[in-house]
């Protein structure tokens, strides 16, 4: 059984506060035998929950107790009925009134007790499963901050192996960087491929390419033998993206195509080429 996650499951709570079934009381009480850990966890639960609830007890309604004791009193002073026959009838009739006022009294005292501690347990219980389901919502909102936290440092771990990727081959000095100029299409728009020939690797800095349009998308070409070759689509977003490396390409050139790119080249949307 795995412990931690059948404590986080909120089932021990449950169980403190009378809200499980026959069958999980049963189950429950047999895990507590058999795992100490569990038994130490209920104890710390009942413990919390005691001092809550005491630190949290309502005062009594105003007014309740006033009542309660009044109603007390009125068993207390019920006349009894008196007998019209005779004088002696009506001393053991004094007696059995004496008695049934006296018990009347013991049972107000009673009746008052019971409705006391009925009124302060359910007060208590109905504390304890709203302070339950408040620690809940904050733990639940403390996991849901953990796990951004944990997704933004992953996020910014991935950007620091890309920059220091980065910084790595622009310090070596086998990767050649080629400049790709732009054509009169754009004129102030340049890209840089990093060829690297002894290692056979090759990396596209995008640069200052205009933003395409949505039904249209960048795509690297390698010109070998004067025959464009197709290097697959290069997304803006990206910056510095690894390439194919074609070994023998005489120039490198990028074109806007159609939407997922094109088998050949649209020359009239030319917008950076470069030689090797």
């Amino acid at each position: 059984m795995d412990l931690k996650k059948y404590i986080e499951s909120g089932i021990l709570e449950d169980y403190v506060l009378g809200l499980t079934s026959d069958t999980d009381n049963k189950e429950i009480e047999q895990n507590l035998v058999k795992y100490p850990k569990l038994q130490k966890e209920l104890n710390q639960i009942e413990d919390a929950l005691a001092t809550y609830a005491q630190s949290k007890a309502r005062p009594m309604p105003e007014g309740l107790s006033a009542q309660i004791m009044q109603s007390i009193d009125d068993l207390a002073t019920q006349p009894t009925a008196q007998s019209d026959t005779s004088t002696s009838a009506a001393k053991p009739q004094a007696t059995l009134s004496k008695g049934t006022n006296t018990l009347g009294i013991f049972l107000g005292l009673a009746l008052a007790g019971a409705l006391l501690g009925s009124y302060f347990l359910n007060t208590q219980k109905q504390d304890a499963q709203q302070q339950l389901a408040v620690s809940q919502t904050e733990k639940q909102e403390l996991n849901d901050r953990f796990l951004a936290f944990q997704l933004d440092c992953e996020e910014k771990d991935g950007t620091i192996l890309r920059l220091q990727e980065q910084i790595d081959i622009f310090r070596n000095p086998d990767y050649r960087p080629i400049s790709l100029k732009g054509t009169d299409k754009a004129p102030n728009t340049e890209s840089i491929v990093y060829f690297n020939a002894k290692e056979n690797k090759s990396y596209f800095d995008i640069r200052n390419l205009p933003t395409a349009p949505s039904d249209k998308d960048y795509q690297l070409w390698a010109i070998v033998g004067g025959v464009p070759t197709d290097m697959g689509i290069v997304n803006l977003s990206n910056g510095l993206v690894k390439v194919d490396h074609i070994g023998d390409a005489q120039a490198f050139a990028v074109t806007l195509e159609a939407r997922d790119g094109n088998p050949a080249p649209n020359l009239d949307e030319l917008y950076v080429i470069g030689n090797v």
